[in-house]
């Protein structure tokens, strides 16, 4: 309410949109705006509409003296060459040598463009009204007099115009205002003496989680508190359960997830960009190596299915291997070479390995025989 009643308030928003209004950047391409909806006649149903009054031929504005487009101001004229840089502008930023403009200089070169801005705008009005007043002066002398007359219709937009810009400023200055109050309650504003007396107490909530997989996903999203994970935060989600804050020691395999791993996981994810908690821990727990519409329903899933796939990739299974073969491959030995008629070879070898396997059999039971002719003889 103080702030309300501030003179010095009042004094600069009164009539703000008007002033607003009476910048050519602002005016011109809103009244354009509004006088292209005049053409609909469903407007001005049931609008009194006014009688043309005669109109004298306009005479077009003499362009003032020094009239220069503000953007060039700087860089023509008695200006030219004393600037290196400008602003979006036109206000020079460097002096020729590339040092900074001083800020007093500064002032004076902006004081200066505002007055050549404001020369400008004026006449770019005067022009734009002398061109529609000549428009409706030879519309008038043609005769075509009927319709709304050009003067009520950019009366009628102006009065919209205004109530535009005034609509538009309450709801910045509110915006503001928002912005500004929780600056103000954040202790932003305050001065520096205040804020040097101030005690300032941070009240943070205890978390009670007492799941590990949940305590390290809200870990990871405690700046955010957005109640997911991305795909990329899931690497330090799975460092946060091999640290294993709760000293459960449940979930600290996670840890151990290669990188390559963790690309293979990200594709069986790739749909879903955030991931709420609850479901990323169902996934992360599941013990479901199932596939739903072609992809792993778990972290399990993920794993095996990238097994399967390395093994078929790396894999050839166009060559059956003996018992024999495989005892050598497992044993670290050599494995006999295989040539051309791969598919003879493997049948030669299988026999092979049946033989073999046929005389490690016979053989104890030769020996048993000696042992009981042996013992036989003894007795005798």
């Amino acid at each position: 309410a103080k702030v309300r009643k501030d003179k010095n308030l009042l004094k600069k928003f009164k009539g703000l949109e008007a002033k607003c209004f009476g910048s050519f950047d602002v005016q011109d391409p809103l009244m354009n705006r509004l006088m292209a909806f005049c053409d609909d006649s469903s407007i001005w149903e049931d609008v009194k509409i006014e009688k043309a009054a005669k109109m004298k031929e306009p005479k077009e504005p003499k362009e003032p003296k020094g009239l220069v487009e503000p953007s060039e101001v700087f860089r023509s004229g008695k200006h030219q060459g004393k600037f290196s840089d400008f602003d979006a502008k036109g206000i020079p930023t460097m002096l020729e040598d590339g040092s900074d403009v001083p800020e007093k200089q500064k002032a004076a070169l902006t004081k200066e463009y505002d007055a050549a801005r404001k020369k400008w705008d004026t006449h770019q009005a005067a022009l734009a009204k002398y061109n529609r007043d000549l428009a409706e002066y030879e519309k008038q002398q043609s005769g075509d007099n009927e319709g709304v007359p050009e003067k009520q219709k950019r009366a009628a937009c102006e009065a919209a115009a205004v109530d535009i810009l005034r609509n538009l400023i309450n709801k910045s200055v509110a915006y503001h205002a928002k912005d500004l109050a929780a600056e103000v309650n954040k202790g932003s504003k305050d001065p520096d003496d205040l804020t040097s007396i101030i005690v300032k107490v941070s009240l943070e909530h205890e978390d009670k989680t007492t799941d590990p997989v949940l305590k390290a996903l809200k870990t990871v999203d405690k700046k955010k508190r957005s109640g997911q994970t991305q795909i990329d935060e899931l690497p330090e989600v799975f460092r946060l359960l091999k640290e294993d804050e709760l000293q459960v020691g449940s979930h600290v395999c996670f840890g151990d997830i290669t990188p390559d791993e963790m690309d293979f996981i990200a594709t069986c994810l790739e749909n879903n960009d955030g991931i709420p908690h609850e479901e990323l821990k169902a996934f992360i727990e599941g013990q479901d190596l199932q596939l739903t519409d072609g992809k792993p329903t778990s972290l399990a899933g993920c794993l095996v299915a990238m097994r399967l796939e390395n093994f078929q990739t790396a894999s050839s299974v166009e060559q059956l291997m003996s018992p024999r073969t495989w005892r050598l491959q497992l044993g670290g030995g050599e494995l006999p070479s295989s040539g051309a008629g791969g598919a003879n070879t493997s049948v030669a070898s299988a026999a092979a390995s049946a033989t073999n396997h046929v005389e490690e059999v016979s053989a104890p039971k030769e020996e048993v025989k000696e042992k009981k002719e042996k013992k036989e003889k003894k007795e005798k």
